[in-house]
Formats: structure tokens, C-alpha cells, sequence
């Protein structure tokens, strides 16, 4: 099982809850319905991502810290998934 980490940019959304962008992960979004639920999810999706470009023998990106807008969150997470 691989370790990665890579930051997600939580952004709040007017009627509750975030919206969730990995960066490094071109296409990798979610939301989730308050912050721990949005860090959830985030890992949730980024695992699925991950575990499809290594199945499709696509190398990772690299961790690099992502900006995050003013009003928007930052966080690093860290997720283990299957390698093949």
C-alpha cells in the first residue's frame, strides 16, 4: 500500500458546507456538508484518483504546496492506497 499526501483547497459555499479542489490532482473535487466531512470526502477522492492512475500506469505528481485563495482553507492530507 503507497503513502501520499497532497493539499486540498476547501472553499465555503453559501448554503452551507465546501466545496473541495486537489490541485495537484487535475479533475479530483468533492464537497462535503461541514469541514470534517469535507476533509473526509477529500481523502475519499483522492484515493479513488490515485488508485486509477496507478491502475492506468500513470506516474503521480509530486506534493506541491498549494495556494489557497483568500476565504478558502488549505489542508494537507494524507491517504494510503492500493498499488496494484
Amino acid at each position: 500500500m503507497g503513502k501520499y499526501i497532497y493539499d486540498a483547497v476547501l472553499t465555503p459555499e453559501e448554503e452551507g458546507g465546501y466545496s473541495v479542489d486537489v490541485p495537484a490532482l487535475p479533475g479530483c473535487f468533492t464537497c462535503g456538508d461541514d469541514y470534517r466531512d469535507a476533509v473526509f470526502m477529500a481523502a475519499d477522492a483522492m484515493k479513488t484518483w490515485i488508485a486509477a492512475a496507478l491502475a492506468d500506469g500513470r506516474a503521480l505528481p509530486p506534493y506541491e504546496r498549494a495556494e489557497a485563495p483568500e476565504g478558502c482553507e488549505r489542508v494537507s492530507v494524507f491517504v494510503e492506497a492500493l498499488e496494484d
